[in-house]
């Protein structure tokens, strides 16, 4: 969970989003949305995969920002947690 959740971080951080919602599901299932970019499906280059597999399962394998970008995007995006 905690990479998908970092993954939608990440593009916030960048200043590609603005919005980050996350629900946990009585089950206890998670889902994440956001306004972003959305995560490459064609094959990594390197790793041979789908890039949607190497951004959920690969630890850090997304881009990493300048600072920036980082103290700008903050105040700009809106985060959000809910219980269905």
């Amino acid at each position: 969970m905690y990479e998908v959740v970092d993954n939608s971080v990440d593009e916030a951080l960048a200043g590609y989003s603005t919005q980050i919602d996350v629900t946990i599901h009585a089950d206890n299932a998670i889902t994440v949305v956001d306004n972003g970019r959305g995560i490459p499906v064609d094959i990594h280059k390197t790793e041979k995969k789908p890039g949607v597999e190497v951004a959920l399962t690969v630890l850090h394998a997304g881009g990493k920002f300048r600072t920036e970008h980082v103290q700008k995007s903050r105040a700009d995006c809106t985060a959000s947690v809910s219980r269905s």
